[in-house]
Parts: C-alpha cells; structure tokens; sequence
C-alpha cells in the first residue's frame, strides 16, 4: 500500500510516469499481479543508497586504520552490525548498552559501524523506477531496451499510487533527488533519505521510485528474494493507463500484446509509439 511520508517529496498526481519493460516482464506483471522491485545495493551504480564520504566526519587517518582493520578481518564491521540487532531483536538492554558505549568511544569503530548500517539498509530496501515525462522519451527507449520487444507502460503518480494499494506492505513514492557526492552540504539526517539520492550524472533519467523497505529486525528476508529483487501485488489494471511499443518493434510485438492485454480481460489500450508517426509532407 501507499504510505505518505513527508521525507519523500512528490509531484503533482496527474504527472504522467513511464516504465520501459521487456515483454517477460510485462508478462510477469499480468500472470502473478506483481510490480518487480530491485535490490538497492544490487543496481549497476555502486553510489545507490551510500552516503557522501563529508557525511562521515572522520579524518583520513581514521579511514586508513578503517581499512587497515578490514584487511585483517573482512567481516570487522557487520559482525558489530549483528552483535547491534541481535540484541535490539532479544532486548538485551545492558549488552546494546555496552556495546554502544564501545562504539561511541573508538573512532574507528564507529566509521565501521555507520558505514555497515548503511550497507545493512541497502541490503533491505527495493525500489521499482518509473521515469517522469508529458510523453515517451526516444532516450529512455535506447537507454532500457537491449531488444526491439520493448515495452513502456504510461501511468501518473495518482494511478500509482492507486495501483499498489491492495498490497499490505507499505511503499514510499517519491521523487529522486540528484547530487554531488564529493560536497557536503546534502541533508541524509532523513530516514530512508538515501534510497532517494543518485549521482547528477544520471539526472537525465528523471526518475520516480517506489520504495519498499523489508523487516530491518530479521537477519534474513522474511520473503523470498529472487536473486534480483522480489515481487509484490499490485491490480495491473488500475495501475497502467497506457501500453506502448517500441517503435523499434515489429508489427507481431503490437498483436502479441493486444492478444496478451485480452487473454486477461483487461481494457488497457495498446498503441504503437508514437515516435513512428510520420510527418506531414
């Protein structure tokens, strides 16, 4: 279901949204009634869900003795990560006592520590990517698509919104923000603040995301993740408004969906892009 939060900041309801799909996928969404969400810390760009280096405070020499310390043990930081949780989950007071109090009190230690909470975060959180447009982009069909059996379904935030309503995990949506990594002066005090952010060398993609946040409190997902991402419910027809075809596809990709949108006796019109119309001459 939509959650509102006030940390993830969103366009008008009526702002039209695309995603650019293959056909399995849009397949998928029809047959099992599930929005694909990818694993953060699995995407293409390493920066997703990380924080600035200034965001840390730590001097160079901490960051040395840091990395000194995960060379003798690969697993220095997460094992204090662990430790952390498996006591908040057991409530073993005096030990997240103890154990903050050692955090607190060695520099290097406590980097580990930030730096293996935000990894921890990353590992749990899932986004779906729409990408904010009036009409369908020629880049984003060249940039998504590897195939001509392309796909791009057209919703709006509203519908959205709307569309993922009958699953009872909660969802954020909201707009991505676009950064300078290597400045200081971004505010990640917010929760969740980084699942928002990417590097401005993609501002181009001008993307919308769906954010789902597992149980932070269990080891391991409480349901099944596919080695990508995981799948969760959503009522594909009130979601999408529009089903476009790459204008890289043949004529046999337009009748195959048609006949794929019927089979499941939805109403969702079917079109050819638009960037094969012709001009007037």
């Amino acid at each position: 279901m939509y959650t509102h939060d006030i940390n993830f900041p969103l366009p008008a309801g009526a702002r039209a949204v695309w995603r650019y799909i293959d056909l399995t996928k849009l397949l998928h969404m029809f047959e099992y009634r599930q929005l694909h969400f990818a694993r953060l810390d699995r995407l293409a760009d390493p920066f997703e869900g990380t924080y600035p280096k200034a965001f840390y405070k730590a001097d160079d020499a901490t960051w040395a003795e840091l990395k000194r310390r995960r060379n003798d043990d690969p697993d220095y930081e997460n094992t204090t990560v662990e430790s952390f949780y498996r006591m908040l989950m057991s409530g073993d007071q005096g030990g997240l006592r103890g154990l903050s109090k050692e955090i607190e009190t060695d520099p290097v230690r406590k980097l580990g520590f930030s730096l293996a909470s935000v990894n921890y975060l990353r590992r749990h959180s899932y986004i779906n990517c729409w990408h904010m447009n009036k009409d369908e982009s020629d880049a984003m069909w060249k940039l998504y698509l590897s195939s001509e059996e392309g796909i791009a379904i057209k919703s709006s935030i509203d519908k959205l919104k709307q569309g993922i309503e009958c699953c009872d995990k909660k969802q954020f949506i909201g707009k991505v923000r676009y950064i300078d990594y290597n400045k200081p002066n971004y505010d990640f005090s917010k929760p969740l603040t980084s699942t928002l952010s990417k590097r401005k060398s993609f501002q181009h993609e001008h993307e919308l995301r769906v954010v789902f946040v597992d149980d932070l409190f269990r080891k391991s997902s409480p349901d099944k993740d596919d080695g990508e991402g995981r799948s969760l419910r959503c009522e594909p027809e009130v979601l999408i408004k529009e089903i476009r075809i790459s204008p890289a596809s043949g004529k046999w990709i337009h009748k195959l969906v048609s006949s794929l949108v019927h089979r499941y006796k939805s109403k969702i019109p079917v079109k050819q892009s638009a960037l094969t119309d012709l001009p007037a001459v």
